[in-house]
């Protein structure tokens, strides 16, 4: 069994979806699978960091709608010529409509569509979900959607048969999941931290109020948020409006993953006020290193944390911050058996058991065994 792997994102800056691909692939090449895939991108790789993969390049075209072309039209065209047996599309954006092959879909979120978050405008949003996305979902031979919320919403807004579709459940990147077997208890003192961006379902002025709720009941922690640097002036103002004294706020930059571990093992508890999420990879790095985590009961979420954290029906800010609060009481009072259920509810969550399972999903598809 070959398998041509959607790659293109190893061909740009590291964000979610491209991390989760590296994990994915680590994970096959500790299953021994790496001779399976080809790598579908644009440029060849030149640091050998993807030995035993095959390097499947399909340069990328230049122009307007760069993009679009090369999905729909050159993907296509190389698959004729690669010995694949499958492509698999491994996240939702721009899957090619039609393929010679069979094809495997992925899909992390819907928010694009959900929600009218600035980045995307409703023409994007019209071509690449409502058109591509349709038309690919309703070719593919098969779709992966990496949480139950996720399949619910595409039965809901694209009508798929809930037997086209498999939940296979993402991981994180390698450092967190070495974390999960460490000893780590969250400091009471340190603070209250938040990673993420500042769209639109993230819900940050939720968190705002709640937190400004926590200092008038004098709780002495700061907020701590790890965001882009470029929001911080639009974000003072907001957070002062809620009633945050600036003293009260920390600002982290962007840092790489030895970093981010850092804050989240220095931090007292995780706060996720998000409305929104196809699985929520910064819940699942706070579990592995054991702090307490405290989110609204939406989506994934739920999925994720399980009976690890602090689940908020209520999107009101009386609410998240009496969740915040139960977090914070949990990790003080008790904190190794809080780390333990943490790091013992993240240890559900392996990129070899993802890639065993995906592989399941191919061998469906093909009719086959491995």
């Amino acid at each position: 069994m070959r398998i041509a792997l959607g790659a293109d994102l190893l061909d740009f800056p590291r964000c979610g979806m491209r991390i989760a691909l590296e994990g994915f692939l680590k994970g096959a090449r500790d299953l021994d699978l790496t001779s399976r895939f080809n790598l579908v991108h644009g440029a060849p790789f030149a640091d050998g960091r993807l030995t035993g993969f095959t390097d499947a390049v399909v340069p990328r075209p230049g122009g307007p709608a760069s993009g679009l072309r090369w999905s729909q039209l050159k993907v296509p065209r190389a698959l004729a010529q690669l010995d694949a047996d499958l492509l698999h599309w491994p996240y939702q954006i721009l899957p090619p409509v039609n393929t010679p092959v069979p094809q495997v879909i992925s899909v992390w979120d819907l928010s694009p569509m959900l929600f009218n978050e600035p980045t995307w405008s409703r023409l994007q949003v019209f071509v690449k979900y409502r058109q591509v996305l349709r038309r690919a979902l309703n070719n593919a031979a098969h779709v992966i959607a990496h949480s139950r919320a996720i399949a619910e919403d595409l039965v809901s807004h694209f009508g798929l048969p809930a037997d086209k579709l498999t939940v296979v459940y993402p991981s994180v990147a390698d450092i967190f999941e070495r974390e999960i077997e460490r000893s780590h208890v969250a400091k009471p003192e340190g603070p209250l931290l938040y990673v993420g961006t500042d769209s639109t379902r993230k819900n940050l002025d939720l968190l705002f109020r709640a937190f400004s709720l926590l200092v008038r009941q004098g709780v002495r922690n700061q907020l701590a948020l790890r965001i882009d640097s470029r929001k911080r002036a639009s974000l003072e103002v907001r957070a002062e409006r809620a009633g945050i004294p600036v003293d009260r706020l920390m600002w982290l930059e962007p840092v790489d993953a030895d970093g981010l571990m850092r804050m989240y093992r220095e931090a007292s508890v995780f706060a996720f006020p998000s409305l929104y999420e196809g699985f929520g990879m910064p819940l699942l790095e706070a579990l592995t290193v054991g702090l307490p985590v405290a989110a609204l009961n939406r989506s994934a979420m739920t999925e994720v944390v399980g009976e690890a954290g602090v689940l908020v029906d209520d999107n009101a800010p009386e609410a998240f911050a009496a969740g915040l609060l139960e977090a914070l009481r949990a990790g003080r009072e008790n904190g190794a058996d809080t780390a333990f259920r943490a790091k013992q509810q993240a240890a559900k969550f392996k990129w070899t058991k993802s890639v065993q399972e995906t592989i399941s999903v191919y061998e469906k598809v093909l009719g086959r065994e491995a």
